[in-house]
């Protein structure tokens, strides 16, 4: 019996065992189709997929433009890509570590920091779009809080509400994949 996408939805978002069992098979068709990097984990690439897809189908992000199959699809492949960027710049920042590391023969802190490096990198991709634009604006392009909230629209109060929230959601984020 088909189901439709908005009860996909709603049994995916309420925990549904079926909805969940269906989506995550969309999931493992993209992970096991794509090209594999031997230093990604596909357990990680499904459950960051997978919790992606949760945090925008609550905030409703999902438009119906396409089947519901292919945007679970488009957002696994995209998150697939992800990690490869984010296992690249790892390796690529590893020699930067150590370059910085006090005493590079101490492995511990060089690993520590690695680890550290790669788990905000990971809560950084799980954060939301929202989250990333408000930090891209505070901290990258180091806007005031009121030109931040000309740009978005909003009053300088609700920038610094949405910056705190941010920041609570990248702890929970943090605390939830460490």
């Amino acid at each position: 019996m088909a189901v439709s996408d908005r009860d996909l939805i709603d049994g995916f978002l309420k925990g549904d065992r079926q909805s969940h069992q269906t989506i995550a098979g969309w999931v493992s068709v993209v992970i096991r189709s794509g090209s594999w990097n031997p230093s990604l984990s596909p357990e990680d690439i499904a459950a960051d997929t997978l919790e992606k897809l949760f945090i925008n189908l609550k905030e409703g992000q999902f438009r119906s433009d396409s089947s519901l199959k292919t945007y679970v699809q488009k957002i696994a492949k995209f998150t697939m890509i992800d990690a490869g960027r984010r296992s690249r710049r790892v390796q690529s920042d590893s020699q930067e570590i150590l370059d910085a590391a006090a005493d590079p023969d101490d492995f511990l802190t060089t690993f520590v920091k690695r680890e550290e490096y790669a788990l905000y990198l990971r809560m950084f991709d799980l954060i939301g779009n929202e989250c990333k634009t408000l930090w891209k604006l505070l901290f990258q392009e180091e806007l005031p809080h009121a030109e931040i909230g000309k740009t978005l629209g909003i009053s300088t109060s609700a920038v610094k509400t949405r910056a705190f929230r941010c920041k609570e959601r990248a702890k929970e984020i943090i605390q939830r994949i460490s």
